[in-house]
């Protein structure tokens, strides 16, 4: 079936980009995989999401001699993928709740920091008293 042969892409295309000799067939292999992911629904691609997101992430924790090329490509499929996949609304409420919450720790981090600073003015003023 043509689901089948789609997944067996995927798997050989991931399987290069790991073992190919020649970093510009690596490179080559994640493009076409790019490629494959952007013409497929949500609801298809969602079938392949474990399997692509764990070939590319393994490339990303791979050797580095496999060039830092290869791992750019992988984290920019695995957004492609994350957003594809996760593009539903379930997601946009995802996404506003990580950036409040981003906001509170950045805000938190800030006044903390101002709040060591002015301790250390205050140790440094009563040192060199």
């Amino acid at each position: 079936s043509m689901l089948n042969s789609l997944a067996y892409c995927f798997k050989l295309l991931i399987d290069m980009c790991l073992c190919e000799q020649y970093r510009s067939l690596r490179l080559e292999s994640m493009l076409v995989v790019q490629n494959l992911i952007g013409p497929l629904e949500a609801d298809l691609l969602a079938k392949f999401f474990p399997g692509i997101t764990t070939g590319c992430f393994s490339l990303i924790v791979s050797d580095y001699k496999l060039g830092s090329r290869i791992q750019c490509q992988s984290v920019e499929t695995l957004g492609m993928l994350f957003k594809k996949v996760l593009g539903d609304v379930g997601a946009q409420e995802m996404k506003a709740q990580s950036i409040d919450d981003s906001m509170n720790k950045l805000q938190r981090a800030t006044t903390s920091l101002d709040k060591s600073m002015s301790e250390d003015k205050i140790i440094n003023k009563e040192y060199h008293n």
